[in-house]
């Protein structure tokens, strides 16, 4: 009996050994893109610690162009901002749809349009509890998106005198996802538009917004395109006192790492290295990457 078992155990140990190296085999690549992009030349922007209404709350922001780009010579499609806004800390992070023409412009109004739907909502509630509340609210989605829609049509204005069918054809080359973080005093509120991805954990476990489903060509997850805004936007709530960080990345660092939990690996390699670096050594991230550490 034990002659026949021995085979299975083998069989077994092979498995757990190659998942074993495979799992080595990711951590050293993600370990390389951390080295690679140490690289301050690398960066279109960067910004580390900037403003936080928390004096808790570390931030690390930073975008990069992706090779197609450079090669093509065309700009980077993502934007990203962090700031405060009456005592919460607001990141955001957007990424332009790549056959859009005008997205790098879209993905910046995005950003912007979060900050101005946040504020709006600071302004008319009162206290944590209400804003949080709005926050998860579809009043609020649709006011962002509103402002992201208003503020694409005057972009499109300062052009030639377009025809209302011109315009709306114009309008659809601003094409952008929107994924943001709004941190209050006892809360994490996040919100997602797209095929990014936002990882809410700890030093043991991490919480995704959400699962994609498959992409359909025919419905591109952005801001231009009303169906998806309707039915694809995910918000959620998470008390800071279950995690010390979240993190919000594009598709093209998401899908690389969705298998497993290589992109939770990932979020607590990128924690480490973030709260280990020395202030001679500032350019500790990886591209698409937005990261606050709530502690």
């Amino acid at each position: 009996m034990s002659d026949n078992k021995k085979p299975a155990l083998d069989k077994e140990q092979a498995s757990t050994r190659s998942l074993d190296r495979k799992k080595e085999e990711h951590l050293k690549r993600i370990n390389d893109q951390i080295e690679e992009a140490k690289e301050p030349a690398s960066y279109e922007t960067y910004n580390y610690s900037v403003s936080s209404a928390d004096e808790k709350i570390k931030l690390f922001a930073a975008r990069r162009k992706g090779i197609n780009h450079i090669m093509k010579k065309t700009p980077c499609q993502d934007y990203c901002l962090t700031t405060s806004i009456n005592g919460c800390t607001v990141l955001a992070d957007a990424d332009g749809v790549s056959s859009c023409e005008h997205s790098d412009i879209g993905s910046k109004l995005a950003c912007e349009a979060v900050v101005l739907a946040v504020k709006a909502a600071s302004k008319s509630s009162v206290g944590e509890e209400q804003l949080v509340s709005r926050l998860l609210s579809v009043s609020f989605r649709d006011r962002l998106v509103s402002i992201w829609i208003k503020s694409v049509m005057e972009e499109v204005a300062k052009g030639d005198d377009y025809s209302p069918e011109e315009q709306l054809k114009e309008f659809s080359k601003y094409g952008s996802t929107i994924m943001y973080a709004v941190i209050t005093q006892n809360w994490i509120v996040v919100g997602n538009l797209g095929d990014g991805q936002i990882m809410v954990f700890n030093d043991c476990y991490g919480v995704k917004l959400r699962v994609h489903a498959p992409k359909d060509s025919s419905r591109v997850r952005c801001l231009a395109n009303e169906r998806c805004v309707r039915e694809d936007f995910s918000v959620a709530k998470y008390p800071r006192s279950c995690f010390n960080g979240v993190l919000l990345s594009s598709d093209g660092m998401y899908e690389s790492m969705d298998k497993g939990n290589h992109y939770y690996d990932y979020c607590i390699q990128l924690k480490n290295r973030f709260l280990e670096r020395s202030p001679h050594e500032p350019y500790q991230a990886v591209s698409y990457t937005h990261l606050t550490l709530p502690t």
